[in-house]
């Protein structure tokens, strides 16, 4: 985890724009491999445990988690463009869309989705267009708060998709359809 921690250090100190993901074994280098700048951290244990805890309170879930991560099964989670024209629209509206076409499960949103410095320097660029200070300290504030990669699962309907936010669906496999 230590040498993970020091190629996140070096890759971060090179480059601010690259997508940066790592595994470690020990839970407290969480919090340590986020201040570098990692920005999608897995601890496995952590899965494994809630996994496990899920599976014991609802026999069969341990399947369908292994379904839905194996591209090869009949279904599997992906995460993909919102549709030309539905960012400011409802999480019912996306819905209504997917439901229409019929050739995907519409489960959540991914929002705040991009390169976090760049995301943060875009919005620094257009809180300096507020027209007054507090409106800019504001939109400074509320940029500071946003979580990269953030996932919304089962949001409300009149959620309003924002940009720079993807729809997190099941999607049914080629395999599947031409069962």
């Amino acid at each position: 985890d230590s040498i993970a921690l020091l190629g996140v250090m070096a890759v971060r100190q090179l480059s601010k724009k690259v997508h940066l993901c790592a595994q470690v074994s020990e839970e407290r280098f969480l919090q340590y491999m986020l201040e570098a700048g990692c920005d999608e951290v897995i601890h496995l244990g952590s899965l494994r445990r809630s996994l496990t805890a899920q599976v014991v309170m609802e026999p069969g879930i341990g399947n369908i988690f292994h379904n839905l991560l194996d591209l090869e099964s009949g279904a599997f989670v992906v995460v993909e463009e919102v549709p030309e024209g539905l960012h400011g629209q409802t999480f019912a509206e996306l819905q209504q869309v997917y439901t229409e076409r019929g050739d995907a499960l519409l489960i959540g949103l991914l929002e705040n989705v991009g390169n976090p410095y760049e995301m943060k320097q875009q919005a620094i660029r257009d809180a300096q267009m507020a027209p007054d200070i507090s409106q800019l300290v504001s939109q400074l504030r509320s940029v500071k708060e946003k979580t990269p990669h953030a996932p919304v699962l089962c949001p409300a309907p009149d959620r309003v998709i924002e940009p720079r936010t993807r729809a997190v669906v099941i999607r049914r496999s080629e395999m599947q359809e031409s069962a």
